[in-house]
């Protein structure tokens, strides 16, 4: 029988080709093919000085952060917190990922030096072949970044949505320049329910929700640090139970987080003789209310 000269050509693998047999690449096409093979081995290049960088980086972090927390009488004080061996881990993990394209890249452009010197068609397959592992593996990655960064962004969303919630009156530093160190405090009002109906009772104040509205700082001067805090150069979050009255004035402290060398008491006595709120209220009428207090105190 004769052969159907409309047929594609069979490959060595005996999947059907879709090139005719009897093409041939123009010069200009085999230039643009050899510029590809450099362009690729410089790119291999760069991929592997990044992915390097990125785990020296990586184990850099990491070695900072176990290596750096400096024994300061009963407790430790670390430059770096233990998150950041979490983003260490992190870098080299991606330094890994990233090594197979670099790879692939170079293979490619081995097998389009190979083509130029030896014209085998076993060289251009090996390119193509490499070509098609690189971009394949580049969407793999694409599309797994895509599926981390929806996960971040809802993750992200509900912390907001979540921390709007819970913590109505959460603040910060207000951006000020501090020659003590100090920055100010956040007030968090616990989140429950009132506890009576227009009763108030110095012992048993209210708690936010249910129609108890959060107390708002109006006066927040800075604590100051103590001589022994500042030689020890402790840095960290100070957090405070109180009640904050229906005058404004604060009392009733409880340290549930501390820092020692005297910025517990720092924190309190600048809160209790200077801290002034606007109150929290129920039904309309102020009311004592429980809250938590956070002070950070930071060197600069």
């Amino acid at each position: 029988m004769d052969e159907n000269p409309d047929a594609m050509p069979e490959t060595g693998s005996g999947i059907t080709g879709f090139i005719p047999a009897d093409i041939s690449l123009t010069a200009a096409a085999q230039q643009f093919l050899y510029q590809t093979g450099s362009w690729a081995r410089f790119m291999s290049v760069m991929i592997f000085i990044w992915s390097a960088v990125m785990a020296l980086s990586g184990l850099g972090t990491i070695m900072l952060s176990i290596g750096s927390r400096i024994p300061l009488g009963p407790r430790q004080f670390s430059l770096f917190p233990v998150g950041y061996t979490a983003l260490g881990a992190f870098y080299i993990l991606f330094a890994i990922l990233y090594v197979a394209p670099g790879v692939f890249l170079f293979r490619y452009a081995g097998a389009i030096g190979m083509l130029r010197m030896s014209r085998s068609a076993q060289a251009l397959e090996d390119a193509f072949r490499n070509q098609k592992s690189f971009w394949r593996y580049v969407g793999i990655l694409t599309i797994i970044h895509i599926v981390l960064g929806a996960i971040l962004i809802v993750f992200v969303l509900f912390f907001v949505f979540h921390a709007g919630i819970m913590h109505p009156m959460a603040g910060g530093s207000s951006g000020v320049g501090n020659v003590s160190g100090v920055s100010p405090g956040a007030i968090h009002p616990p989140v429950g329910g009132g506890y009576g109906a227009g009763i108030v009772s110095r012992a048993r104040p209210y708690v936010v929700g249910n129609g108890v509205t959060p107390p708002m700082a109006l006066v927040q001067p800075l604590p100051a640090y103590t001589p022994e805090a500042r030689k020890a150069r402790v840095e960290g979050v100070v957090l405070i139970k109180a009640v904050i009255r229906k005058d404004g004035s604060v009392d009733s402290f409880e340290v549930e987080k501390g820092l020692g060398y005297g910025l517990d008491e720092s924190a309190i006595n600048t809160i209790a003789q200077k801290w002034r709120f606007k109150p929290g209220t129920y039904r309309g009428e102020p009311v004592d209310v429980q809250a938590n207090i956070e002070v950070s105190f930071k060197l600069y």
